[in-house]
């Protein structure tokens, strides 16, 4: 007789646990910090490319990445906020899963938002590539290939923190990153409407 060999389904790693728990502290944090990081986005997300001939193309190209690498690095911080079991996470990290108010909030979490999608995790890779140390594996090379697609990722972004604006804690989730979560989302849907291509 032989046993059968059963394969578990690996569960999703649990986090450490929250380093904040009193709802109202959470929300004084997520209207300092999360708020931050959606507007940070939010706001290289909108700047256009700038334009400077003569002396002034280093800074014009200078602030043009400066633009890119602060898109991808706040691109970065949310998405490894929204995917807590992904990304190994420190004992001090806040994670979307803190700002609900349900007993079993990470499985929950887990349960109810999206999928990682593809768009993101690569994201998520070439900004660990690119913007948070040095490695072989940059893009380099030609600009077309380096383009991130900035209104497609935030797109896919607000599709998550739609599902996070639903179901966060009001009393933990404060009014200022309501707001900003709010804003990301009404542009997202708007760059994607017929009228906005």
């Amino acid at each position: 007789m032989h046993a059968k060999i059963r394969r578990r389904r690996s569960a999703p790693k649990r986090p450490p646990r929250p380093p904040i728990s009193q709802p109202q502290r959470l929300r004084k944090y997520s209207d300092e910090h999360l708020a931050y990081e959606v507007q940070q986005l939010l706001l290289a997300a909108g700047c256009g490319q700038v334009q400077f001939e003569g002396p002034g193309a280093p800074f014009g190209e200078f602030l043009n990445n400066a633009r890119v690498e602060a898109f991808a690095l706040h691109l970065r911080n949310l998405i490894v906020f929204l995917y807590p079991e992904r990304f190994p996470l420190q004992r001090d990290d806040i994670s979307a899963h803190h700002f609900l108010s349900s007993r079993s909030a990470f499985p929950d979490w887990i349960r109810h938002r999206p999928g990682l999608s593809p768009a993101l995790a690569r994201a998520k890779r070439r900004a660990d590539r690119e913007i948070a140390h040095l490695t072989a594996a940059r893009i380099a090379g030609t600009r077309q290939a380096k383009n991130w697609q900035i209104t497609d990722l935030v797109r896919e972004l607000a599709k998550v923190l739609a599902v996070f604006l639903d179901r966060a804690d009001p009393e933990r989730l404060g009014a200022r990153a309501r707001a900003e979560i709010g804003q990301a989302i009404a542009l997202a849907t708007a760059a994607g409407s017929p009228e906005a291509t």
